[in-house]
């Protein structure tokens, strides 16, 4: 099917010449010893990463705060669309990183193919967040598997023991939900401790005191009770949280179309709306053009 699209791209001078980069198009970028070269090496670029025929246009100027330019580019592509009207991003993603980076595309590819041995990452998972999950295992320590089993009770497929799935209420996301993960990492498992501990206290010391008072007697904590009250805190507590589906941790974020439940990002506490935001309308508003008509109002930034 062909379309027209419009990709924006940024130019800017240094001392070296120009560099120019498509934010609509993660990782692609290019240079050029003077602006006209930089703008026939982004084309290029451009063609490489969508791997099809383009023609160019024109250029429009839209001058910004030197020494950047915001430039317009406007030509016919050929793009590939998916059932929900969108395009499909995630095999031009990998085209990318084969060229620009083999080894980052080969670990990639054995990642998903490890990850995906029951096709449970499907058409309803957007690009973003299998990048978020390639990226945040390599580089942040995300537990991938806990992640998809957490997907899997999302599509009834088991039972979670993390917090029950939310619609956000605030309106930057509103409309969209959000299940808890459990990652892993400190400030998770210490944030688990102390929601346990405001929830269940330490039953283990509680019931010692209930043995000393009903003996009658004064007793002191010995150092044989210090490592049975670490593991009450910690591993008790934290099974007795599991075990009542309550645990805590990072997000998946998705939304809900057509009785389906569509993956769009990985995303952490204190991330942000905007920024969850931004990326959700950067990639996925691409892929599932109906989450424009999820999020409660508030203004869609154009893609290009």
């Amino acid at each position: 099917m062909n379309c027209m699209a419009k990709y924006r791209v940024v130019l800017r001078h240094s001392e070296e010449g120009y560099s120019v980069s498509c934010p609509d198009l993660p990782g692609c970028w290019s240079q050029g010893a003077t602006e006209e070269e930089a703008l026939q090496n982004i084309r290029i670029a451009i063609q490489e990463y969508v791997e099809e025929d383009i023609s160019f246009s024109e250029i429009h100027g839209n001058p910004s705060e030197s020494p950047s330019t915001v430039k317009k580019l406007e030509f016919t592509c050929t793009e590939t669309l998916n059932v929900w009207g969108g395009i499909d991003l995630m095999p031009q993603l990998l085209r990318a990183m084969e060229i620009r980076d083999p080894d980052v595309y080969a670990r990639m590819q054995a990642f998903y193919s490890a990850l995906n041995h029951d096709g449970i990452l499907n058409e309803r998972c957007s690009s973003q967040i299998l990048l978020d999950l390639f990226f945040g295992t390599e580089i942040f320590g995300v537990r991938p598997f806990t992640v998809i089993d957490e997907i899997k009770s999302l599509e009834k497929l088991k039972i979670s023991q993390t917090k029950q799935a939310e619609q956000f209420t605030r309106p930057t996301l509103g409309g969209l939900w959000h299940k808890h993960y459990m990652n892993g990492d400190v400030a998770s498992l210490a944030q688990n401790i102390k929601n346990a501990l405001n929830e269940y206290g330490i039953p283990f010391f509680e019931e010692k005191i209930r043995e000393a008072q009903a003996a009658g007697e004064k007793r002191f904590v010995t150092k044989d009770d210090v490592p049975k009250i670490v593991n009450d805190v910690v591993t008790n507590n934290r099974a007795r949280r599991r075990s009542e589906g309550k645990i805590t941790g990072e997000w998946i974020v998705y939304a809900q179309h057509e009785d389906q439940n569509f993956y769009l990002c990985l995303a952490k506490h204190n991330d942000g709306d905007e920024k969850i935001r931004e990326r959700i309308e950067r990639i996925c508003v691409r892929e599932f053009p109906f989450l424009k008509n999820i999020f409660l109002p508030a203004v869609i930034n154009p893609t290009g």
